[in-house]
């Protein structure tokens, strides 16, 4: 179905038994989805620098007038149309907000305190106590997990089976092993000071330094986090967020900073530089500057030629 989307034009919808979209007949890409329950959500539809079709949401009739909605959809297009992927700029907002939040807001103070009174009730039934928490860096496994992935790009699987050998604190460097990476090839990944201060205090907590960094309750290798994982972007408040963008974002922020796609690609462990390419285009100003360069190397016998 398509019309503009006007106030009028919205209030004349009604539910259906399924969901249905309405394309504004102004602004391609604009678009308003009604469910069946009656809500109404705007979007912009678009295709990525990739050829890849999506859409992103901008926000409920209930919220947003449709000049509002409008506006936004605008700013998405633009975007596009300088190079940009409006789709990785909002997972990148998504990811600084969980960022912030695990610096800032994450429960360790509740995991204290459940510790602590968890570890009372074990010893008024004459049963040892659980180490405390109080003078710990880090409740739990989560955040130094979280936080190495961000400052690493390192894959979760990669992650679980990190062993403490391959953490070199003198040279600041983590090994992934060719047996433990996707790539079967080993790759070394230099730790900033974030990593390298969150590796530090972890190891400092643990009663052993040997064998894998991060262990399981039973003291093997993790298999997966799910429902930790999913209660902390349920906590944040995130959507449609995987641990595997944590790595896209430790690869976008790397680009957008200026580092060249090769680096990038040898420190994701990617096999063929295709595969880092996607992050290409959040770096416009790179090649602008590349080429201006060039008027640095011009003699002004070369300038004055074609003049």
């Amino acid at each position: 179905m398509r019309a503009r989307l006007t106030a009028r034009t919205i209030q004349s919808l009604q539910a259906r038994q399924v969901r249905y979209e309405v394309r504004d007949t102004d602004l391609q890409g604009f678009v308003l989805r009604v469910s069946p329950s009656g809500a109404m959500v705007y979007s912009c539809d678009f295709y990525r620098p990739d050829g890849r079709r999506t859409r992103v949401t901008i926000g409920n009739t209930l919220v947003l007038t449709p000049a509002q909605a409008r506006d936004e959809a605008v700013k998405v297009l633009a975007e596009l149309a300088q190079g940009r992927d409006p789709a990785v700029d909002r997972k990148l907002a998504k990811q600084e907000t969980l960022e912030c939040f695990i610096e800032q807001h994450y429960r360790e103070a509740r995991l204290r305190v459940d510790r602590k009174n968890y570890s009372a009730w074990l010893m008024q039934r004459n049963h040892s106590p659980y180490p405390d928490l109080e003078n710990c860096v880090f409740a739990d496994y989560l955040k130094p997990m979280v936080v190495i992935s961000l400052n690493t790009g390192v894959r979760r699987g990669e992650l679980f089976s990190l062993q403490w050998q391959d953490v070199d604190f003198q040279s600041r460097q983590m090994t992934v092993v060719g047996a433990t990476a996707k790539s079967g090839r080993s790759r070394h990944i230099p730790l900033n000071t974030e990593a390298h201060e969150t590796l530090l205090s972890w190891r400092g907590q643990q009663s052993t330094t040997t064998g894998l960094v991060f262990q399981s309750a039973s003291g093997a290798r993790f298999d997966k986090i799910r429902s930790s994982w999913e209660n902390l972007i349920v906590a944040a408040r995130i959507h449609a967020f995987r641990w595997h963008d944590l790595r896209h974002h430790f690869a976008s922020a790397l680009v957008m900073c200026g580092v060249d796609l090769n680096t990038v690609r040898e420190l994701l462990g990617h096999s063929d530089l295709k595969m880092t390419l996607r992050y290409a285009h959040l770096a416009p100003q790179v090649k602008a500057d590349a080429v201006e360069r060039l008027e640095s190397r011009k003699s002004p016998q070369e300038v004055s030629i074609f003049r």
